[in-house]
């Protein structure tokens, strides 16, 4: 059987490593290739070549809609996919029409999160009608409509009759439980790399912080993370935050406004990371200030890392396997110093990760968020 995914690239989101553990798990089983809608290489692309994966880079934008439409179609004529499982939301809609004469038989259309597309086309009438006519077309031309999470689904009117008679039940993103549990080993090595003393506080953000175009919304919500760290941080207490994930400008000024307030050595800027699972446990708690992410896959990492988590109330509860590792607050009503306040109140009386993760251990192994129950799901749509 051969599958083609289309995603705009393989950067180091959660649905890009998600789908590159998938790869791995399919030992050659089926034949997975890609095409990259951003056109350009990224950092993973390389590991998908390692896996015999085929990649594809072909932009698409609205300038490029008729070339697009020319190079899928030559593609999919030659290569005869059996399925094809587009992640781009309900530009998906678009990839449907274009290939009309040429669509296979399992047409998978998987939204990981729209409202972020929604967004960033609310600000001009075409670009409106862009996303309504595509989500209309995703509606008319998938055989299976699904998401990350049912709450996401719901979200984006997927329960309407139009939409319902197409869609399933979500495919969740799974992560390789066994990396992500707690190490004590890994912990220690990776503190010791930022001199960070056995009683210090880490606090870890975990997402991209500077995006490419201006115009964009991120949903990571990185400055008022910025601003709770310096709430944590400025009194001189022994609290440390980590930020991990690509700094781009933005990333680049909130780090020199913390070594302009002294604070360089209590808030780390690491950028991207290949060992997150060694810094989550390294770190003794997880900060969460997403806006429009229901279902972020670090928040699976941080439960299979017996890693609590303060975050935003937008987290979808069939994310939340364990309710006792979460303290949610209002992302939209609330300010920096009432975050702070809650992470020092948890700091009162913390766990024992060692201990949990051993006690919650089937419970991890049995979730429908590891990779084994992911890829069978996965499976499971494709023939």
């Amino acid at each position: 059987m051969k599958v083609l995914h289309i995603l705009n690239g393989f950067g180091f989101g959660g649905a890009e490593t998600w789908l590159l553990e998938i790869v791995k798990q399919n030992k050659n089983q089926y034949c997975f290739d890609f095409l990259l809608t951003g056109g350009v290489e990224k950092e993973l692309d390389i590991e998908f070549k390692r896996e015999g994966c085929k990649l594809y880079y072909v932009k698409f934008s609205g300038k490029r809609m008729l070339f697009f439409a020319r190079q899928l179609n030559k593609i999919v004529k030659r290569e005869a996919y059996d399925v094809i499982h587009d992640h781009e939301d309900f530009v998906a809609g678009w990839h449907w029409l274009f290939l009309l004469f040429r669509l296979p038989r399992v047409r998978i259309s998987h939204a990981h999160n729209s409202m972020i597309y929604i967004n960033n086309y609310s600000n001009s009438l075409g670009r409106k009608l862009f996303y309504r006519l595509g989500k209309w077309l995703t509606g008319m031309l998938t055989t299976s409509l699904t998401g990350t999470s049912n709450q996401l689904l719901n979200e984006l009117g997927y329960d309407r009759p139009f939409y319902r008679r197409k869609r399933i039940e979500p495919l969740y993103c799974g992560i390789k439980a066994s990396a992500f549990k707690f190490n004590q080993v890994a912990r220690d090595k990776i503190r010791n790399e930022f001199n960070i003393a056995v009683n210090d506080k880490v606090v870890i953000f975990i997402g991209r912080i500077g995006l490419s175009r201006q115009n964009e919304i991120n949903h990571k919500n990185p400055e008022f993370a910025f601003e709770i760290a310096k709430c944590l941080t400025v009194d001189g207490s022994s609290y440390k935050v980590l930020f991990v994930g690509e700094k781009g400008a933005l990333g680049a000024a909130l780090e020199k406004q913390a070594a302009a307030l002294g604070l360089a050595d209590r808030i780390y800027f690491l950028g991207k990371r290949n060992d997150v699972n060694n810094v989550l446990s390294a770190s003794d708690l997880m900060l969460f200030t997403s806006t429009l992410e229901p279902f972020g896959l670090v928040l699976v990492e941080a439960q299979f890392n017996s890693l609590p988590v303060v975050g935003s109330n937008i987290i979808t509860k069939e994310l939340i396997l364990f309710p006792d590792m979460f303290m949610l607050l209002d992302i939209k009503n609330s300010r920096a110093p009432n975050w702070a306040n809650q992470i020092k109140m948890y700091f009162r009386q913390p766990i024992d990760r060692l201990a949990y993760t051993v006690k919650h251990d089937r419970d991890i192994d049995a979730s429908p968020f590891t990779i084994d129950s992911s890829y069978n799901r996965l499976l499971k749509y494709y023939v």
